[in-house]
């Protein structure tokens, strides 16, 4: 599977085109230092995504001084959409489906629950050109988006 995956990217550099959805998140691999505005505050994360072998799939970690939280994001082709589930270290978990925008950026719309019960939850993540990511997740608090985490990230 990985040799498949560096062949298409090598493929989708070269002709251009784009034809397998989870080839757009591979760009993704790596580490990232992240400047990260939260419901915690202002600071700084890192975040790594890693690709699973055998898999359609990256496992994704991120950690900074007040949080620590780990994930799988990929593509199911039997339903069509890519996936991302999470768990934190404080008891919080996230579950959503997306696909991807015109932009190239994959928009995620879901579950969320963080110490309570689930809401509604949602999330656009991916690269703002090869060497910045960013990512954006919100969650339904008393009938209105709520910031839970903005991050603007380098490639580290």
């Amino acid at each position: 599977m990985c040799r498949s995956l560096v062949a298409l990217a090598v493929a989708l550099c070269c002709i251009g085109a784009n034809t397998k959805p989870m080839s757009n998140m591979v760009a993704l691999v790596g580490s990232w230092s992240c400047t990260t505005t939260s419901s915690f505050g202002s600071g700084h994360s890192t975040i790594v995504y890693r690709r699973l072998p055998g898999t359609d799939a990256l496992g994704f970690s991120e950690s900074s001084p007040q949080y620590a939280g780990s994930g799988y994001l990929g593509y199911d082709e039997n339903v069509g959409r890519f996936f991302s589930v999470t768990a934190d270290a404080d008891d919080g978990s996230s579950h959503a489906l997306g696909t991807l925008l015109p932009s190239g950026m994959l928009s995620l719309t879901g579950s969320a629950s963080y110490g309570g019960r689930a809401s509604p939850f949602r999330e656009t993540l991916g690269l703002t050109d090869p060497k910045h990511l960013h990512d954006r997740s919100e969650m339904m608090k008393n009938a209105k988006w709520t910031l839970l985490d903005d991050a603007v990230c380098v490639r580290s």
